[in-house]
């Protein structure tokens, strides 16, 4: 404890400047386990004056211990929190650099080896941890014009090390990146994978998904969480089996899900289910859709992206959708247009901008998105 003495040497001249320095000072110094800093004196230099008492022997080594301060001296929790923001281009050189972390690059080294056909780079390794489900066959090696793709055998002695592996990823804020392609194959996996994964979207060279009702049912049943979803086009999938739409509309209803992705309209038993999903958080749309007003009352849901929404379609019948989503408790909504035009891209600013403006909505842009936010969240009831 400091002394607060207005006589005392030691305090003389101290400062509530001085005081909230020496407050920061000892906060950090508490992270990195050393001791406190116990006044003003800790501030003056000593390179001039021998220690001639304990307290200028102790603060000498405190000074000692303090230069010899280093990334690998810090508490575990630090470490481990550092991890989290490391991307696929640089976690191998962060491994190799501190003993610490050396626990993760064995075990990337380790699964690139059980699957060195699909782990050739770190970047399906980490962050998130996409799992060897199906190779791509070159259309140049079939008789066919189109591409096939071949599941991936997975041996049963392999399963512990993925298993290992989830955990180690889950950790640091991965997930388990699944490709739906089969109920068999994503049935056997599901036990082994950490809690928060990712279906992601098949491609056209895998052709449709198969049982897609039953796929989320086994996710369900697993406790799993989903942090992003991407639903299979409708025309493409499930072609007149409306049996399908309402059995995966039940099962999204309980299922936990932060993102879904929709690349075609929204079924309206689907819509129905959106607004029973208590952890959505996302949702990304191709366009505009009938249902844009319904959306917007989803309980949970604070944030809404388009990829390709119709501009003339918007400029005729999106007046109502912009002006229910500007009045709603939307905290971003974003406009991906990486890939658009600029005829296009001041088009929807002319449409979007002036909606957004009267609800006191700022916009941002980037070449990625333009993106809008509310000006003024507490007057809209959020912390």
């Amino acid at each position: 404890m400091s002394c607060r003495s207005p006589t005392c040497a030691c305090c003389e001249g101290l400062t509530p400047i001085h005081e909230e320095v020496l407050y920061e000072m000892n906060l950090y110094r508490k992270l990195l386990r050393m001791d406190p800093l116990q006044s003003i004196t800790a501030f003056e230099t000593k390179k001039n004056k021998a220690p001639n008492t304990a307290a200028d022997t102790a603060l000498g080594s405190m000074s000692v211990q303090a230069s010899h301060i280093s990334l690998s001296s810090m508490p575990s929790e630090i470490l481990d929190l550092i991890l989290c923001y490391m991307d696929s281009n640089s976690i191998m050189n962060v491994c190799h650099s501190l003993p610490y972390y050396k626990h993760v690059s064995h075990a990337m080294h380790s699964m690139a080896l059980m699957f060195p056909t699909h782990y050739r780079n770190p970047s399906k390794l980490w962050p998130d941890f996409e799992l060897p489900m199906a190779e791509v066959i070159d259309s140049d090696e079939t008789d066919s014009d189109d591409g096939l793709f071949t599941l991936t055998e997975i041996p049963s002695n392999s399963l512990h090390a993925i298993h290992g592996y989830g955990r180690l990823i889950s950790k640091y804020g991965g997930a388990a990146l699944v490709l739906p392609v089969s109920e068999v194959v994503v049935n056997n996996l599901l036990g082994v994978l950490p809690t928060v994964i990712t279906l992601l979207e098949m491609p056209e060279e895998f052709g449709p998904v198969d049982r897609f009702d039953v796929i989320l049912q086994q996710v369900l049943k697993e406790k799993k969480v989903v942090r992003e979803l991407y639903f299979p086009s409708m025309s493409d999938y499930f072609h007149d089996d409306t049996g399908i739409v309402r059995r995966i509309a039940t099962v999204l209803a309980k299922l936990p899900v932060w993102k879904l992705v929709f690349s075609d309209s929204i079924p309206q038993e689907v819509d129905d289910a959106l607004r029973k999903m208590r952890t959505l958080r996302v949702l990304e749309l191709s366009t505009f859709s009938d249902y844009m007003v319904s959306l917007v009352r989803c309980k949970n849901l604070v944030q809404l992206d388009f990829r390709y929404p119709d501009v003339e379609m918007m400029e005729l019948e999106g007046d109502e959708s912009i002006a229910a989503i500007a009045k709603s408790k939307m905290r971003e909504v974003r406009f991906l247009w990486q890939h658009w035009d600029t005829p296009d891209k001041d088009r929807l600013k002319a449409i979007v901008g002036p909606q957004f403006l009267l609800h006191g909505w700022i916009r941002s842009e980037s070449d990625a998105a333009i993106c809008w936010v509310p000006g003024n969240s507490k007057k809209r009831g959020r912390k």
